[in-house]
């Protein structure tokens, strides 16, 4: 049976994973837990949960929409002119 052991190693890893949440650069954390490579607090230290990934994806999926949605406005938006040029005009048969 495993047994759950809360030790220092344990604190630190969560704390510099709650500063990573909190937003703050993973280049600041690791001079306020004395690491000496950027890797090491980047790597190891920032564990990333569902939450996180969940909110990413969020984010990306709120991107797609304005670009779409942009893409949309910009062609109905278009003057009638340049819709006009690009009909392909095709000649009646006989000519």
């Amino acid at each position: 049976m495993w047994e759950a052991t809360l030790t220092p190693h344990y604190f630190r890893h969560n704390f510099v994973t709650l500063l990573y949440r909190a937003g703050v650069d993973p280049l600041k954390a690791m001079k306020i837990v004395g690491h000496s490579e950027y890797q090491t607090t980047a790597d190891i230290y920032t564990h990333l949960d569902q939450e996180m990934l969940r909110a990413t994806a969020d984010d990306l999926a709120d991107v797609f929409k304005k670009v779409n949605t942009a893409a949309r406005k910009s062609w109905y938006e278009m003057p009638q002119k340049v819709l006009a040029a690009r009909v392909i005009q095709f000649p009646k048969a006989g000519s």
